[in-house]
């Protein structure tokens, strides 16, 4: 098995600003729930599958919106989401 790779000495710097990014994100006030979905829609818009995966596993075990998660594989993202909730689910409420 080979060593997993090492972000912190590969490019330091990239890893001190995304440790940074990381760290706002987590003392930003934003609920952890939509944290993980963010995350999840970024992993999609990113292409990977691994991520994905992780990402659905941690929501669909903390939180009970599966709805949402349904309809964030087909959603297209609207730049006009009107309140935060709809920002930050980046899903239009169907209930």
């Amino acid at each position: 098995m080979h060593p997993r790779f090492n972000f912190a000495k590969a490019s330091p710097e990239s890893y001190k600003a995304v440790s940074a990014l990381e760290n706002f994100v987590q003392t930003c006030g934003l609920e952890r729930r939509f944290i993980h979905l963010i995350k999840l829609r970024a992993s999609q818009i990113n292409g990977c599958a691994y991520c994905v995966d992780i990402h659905v596993l941690i929501v669909r075990f903390c939180y009970t919106f599966f709805n949402i998660l349904d309809a964030m594989q087909v959603h297209e993202v609207k730049s006009n989401a009107a309140d935060q909730r709809q920002q930050s689910l980046l899903v239009h409420p169907y209930q």
